[in-house]
């Protein structure tokens, strides 16, 4: 049985692209994750120690977006996912980032990027 913890939409602006106006300017970044790992504990006893703490996930995945850079969507989302994978409940992730109103196209919602990444060895 596999239940999922789900951040949906979280809003950041990062500085993140391969060209130097992106780097320098900025811009705003939108970040969902789903986590797959066993809730049932955190479930039974209501009780913190026995879940992942929504506010933990969300400060290491600000830190990633807005502290580093990356020329491309494809890195910055591999790195959330790899942090994310560090909590030793979680088995599996899917991380999706996307660039809002990206600078080099005609009108566009977003552009982005999704990857799925299980922990080695299951």
């Amino acid at each position: 049985m596999t239940d999922k913890m789900l951040l949906t939409g979280l809003m950041f602006v990062g500085h993140h692209g391969c060209s130097a106006a992106e780097q320098e300017v900025g811009q705003r970044i939108r970040v969902s994750a789903e986590l797959s790992l066993d809730l049932r504990q955190a479930a039974r006893t209501d009780d913190l120690r026995h879940a992942e703490n929504w506010s933990t996930l969300y400060q290491e995945i600000k830190a990633i977006v807005e502290e580093r850079r990356f020329a491309l969507v494809e890195a910055l989302t591999e790195a959330i996912a790899q942090q994310l994978l560090e909590h030793d409940r979680v088995s599996q992730v899917v991380v999706r980032v996307e660039k809002l109103q990206p600078p080099f196209f005609g009108p566009v919602e977003s552009v982005g990027i999704e990857v799925v990444r299980t922990r080695a060895g299951e």
